[in-house]
Parts: C-alpha cells; sequence; structure tokens
C-alpha cells in the first residue's frame, strides 16, 4: 500500500493465465465497511467479520500430512513451488492449491468454519472438485501449538486425514 494505491502480483488466476506474476495497481477507498478496488473495472468487498483477537485468522500453508490419516507425519511442499494454502477470517475459510512457477490452479474450496473445545469443523459452500460435497461438513479434532495448526479428521472423501499448517506471518 502507498496512499490509496495497492500493488497487487497474482501468483494463481484461474481464468487467465497470462496474468500470473504481473503487478497490478489498484486504487483503494474503504468506508462503511466497503472495500472497492478499481483496476479496469471496480470490484466491491463486504466486510464480513471482525478476525481481530482471532487465533485462527490469517494465512495458513500447509507443511505435514499423513499417508491415509494414518501413521507419522511426512513433510509436504518443503521444495519447489507448489503449495495449498488456507486462509480463514473469524468465521469463513478458504482453501487453494496452486504452483506459481507453473501457472498451476489444482483446486479450491471454503465455506464457514468454527472452531471450540478442540474441536474445528467446515461447512462447505463451494468445492471446485466435486459440487457434490456442498453442503456437507467436516469435523476435526485439532490444536494450535506456535503457530502450528495440527488437525486430524476424514476427508471430504471420508479418508483418514492428519495434517499440520503453519501460519504465514
Amino acid at each position: 500500500m502507498s496512499g490509496d494505491k495497492m500493488t497487487y502480483t497474482p501468483e494463481f488466476n484461474s481464468a487467465d493465465t497470462a496474468k500470473i506474476g504481473i503487478p497490478v495497481v489498484f486504487t483503494v477507498t474503504n468506508k462503511d465497511n466497503i472495500l472497492t478496488l478499481r483496476y479496469e473495472e471496480s470490484m466491491v468487498w463486504m466486510f464480513v467479520d471482525d478476525a481481530v483477537n482471532v487465533p485462527m485468522a490469517g494465512a495458513w500453508h500447509i507443511t505435514e500430512r499423513s499417508n491415509g490419516g494414518q501413521g507419522e507425519l511426512v513433510k509436504i511442499h518443503q521444495e519447489g513451488t507448489r503449495k495449498t494454502l488456507k486462509l480463514l477470517s473469524k468465521t469463513r475459510f478458504q482453501w487453494f492449491a496452486i504452483d506459481p512457477a507453473v501457472k498451476g490452479f489444482y483446486g479450491t474450496g471454503g465455506g464457514t468454519y468454527t472452531a471450540k473445545d478442540g474441536k474445528y469443523t467446515e461447512n462447505i459452500q463451494f468445492f471446485s472438485k466435486d459440487n457434490n460435497r456442498v453442503g456437507t461438513s467436516l469435523k476435526f479434532d485439532w490444536k494450535l501449538d506456535g503457530g502450528r495448526w495440527d488437525h486430524s479428521g476424514k476427508s471430504s472423501d471420508g479418508k483418514p486425514l492428519h495434517e499440520v499448517w503453519e501460519k504465514i506471518q
């Protein structure tokens, strides 16, 4: 940000891969909880929730996963440019899998979530790989420990899942 200008460099664009890596400068206005970004056309964003002092809120990247949810955790996405990220507000989440170096987009999903008393639940409202998953809820046991989010349960296809995500600062 510089004044009312925001420079954004996309790491993925599922509609037009030619725009990946090309900086875009938006004019930004924020009034009455309505954020407007102007470039070639305007984008209007509505304030959803206040994520201040919410430990889960922020950007996360997956760093470890066990095969089939069982056994030892194995480090993933430690080399190369492929990554899976998850963004959380106070009440909403979205994950996406990308590889900026090859302009690859591999999927996304999201919806609302709750995290309380050691239980993390995702309510899927969109899922690019399988629309039949929309409307389902995934329940996980979870804990936060020093910027690491460890959760285990069942994936959207019903298989055991154990993952570790690390918060991006």
